[in-house]
């Protein structure tokens, strides 16, 4: 295969066990003998300081490939998370989650214009900031959805995506449609799987639930999405992250053969 997507895995899913540096420390040195080589900089306490991530990142000869910041700090700190990035080696990040009271129809408007506005600080700065969809995204907005909305009202080269694939489904889309549908502009995506139960979904490594994933893995390797980023929210009954790390990087392998 010509393509070869760079494989990493999301430190929040790592989040209670990097507590603290000894914790950051173990946790990438495990990461890292999985098989993956970066990581995305999320879910850490703000006690680890960017330039001590780096230098953990760097003793286990991992890359940090995405980080995610909050909509505070992109839009009132924003030279903070220019100096982070910077710091930690990384070029792309993304909104992880705008809080729900910006899902309210009178607030998607001014969401959109603050991430332009902040995309703009960071792209005279050689860096890309993207969203990250959950499932709310998906309801009713203007004659089409959010998410098609705050995509379609938006420059294709300012305002990235970081499509979940999972959500995607969660909230009714198709994820091989999207990510064919957002072609170019797919720095990074996050590859996760989920099984029902109890009326809600619960998280699982990949290729264990209910995602097309031959087909997803197809869409990212014909558009050619350079970062593909393994999340899982929570811990499987009966599996560390550790080992769920390990079975969903056995299917990501064989997808890639």
């Amino acid at each position: 295969m010509s393509f070869t997507p760079l494989l990493g895995t999301n430190l929040y899913s790592f989040r209670d066990y990097c507590q603290t540096s000894e914790g950051l420390d173990d946790t990438l040195s495990r990461i890292q003998a999985l098989g993956y080589s970066a990581v995305q900089v999320s879910g850490l306490p703000a006690s680890l300081t960017p330039a001590e991530i780096r230098a953990a990142l760097e003793r286990h000869e991992l890359t940090a490939c995405a980080a995610h910041d909050s909509l505070e700090a992109l839009t009132s700190r924003t030279a903070e998370v220019v100096a982070k990035l910077g710091t930690l080696g990384c070029r792309f990040t993304a909104l992880g989650h705008p809080g729900v009271e910006n899902f309210a129809h009178d607030r998607v408007e001014p969401l959109r214009d603050s991430l332009v506005a902040a995309a703009k600080v960071l792209a005279g700065e050689g860096l890309q900031l993207g969203y990250h969809n959950h499932a709310q995204e998906f309801q009713g907005f203007r004659g089409t959805s959010m998410l098609s909305w705050l995509f379609d009202t938006t420059p294709a080269d300012l305002l990235f995506a970081e499509p979940d694939v999972a959500w995607i489904q969660v909230g009714g889309g198709n994820p091989e449609a999207w990510i064919r549908r957002l072609a170019g502009r797919v720095p990074v995506i996050h590859l996760k799987d989920y099984t029902w139960e109890s009326g809600k979904p619960q998280f699982c490594e990949l290729g264990f639930g209910n995602l097309d994933f031959d087909g997803i893995f197809q869409a990212l390797i014909d558009t050619e999405v350079p970062i593909w980023v393994v999340e899982q929210d929570d811990e499987v009954s009966g599996r560390d992250m550790f080992e769920s790390m390990e079975l969903s990087l056995e299917t990501l392998s064989k997808a890639l053969r």
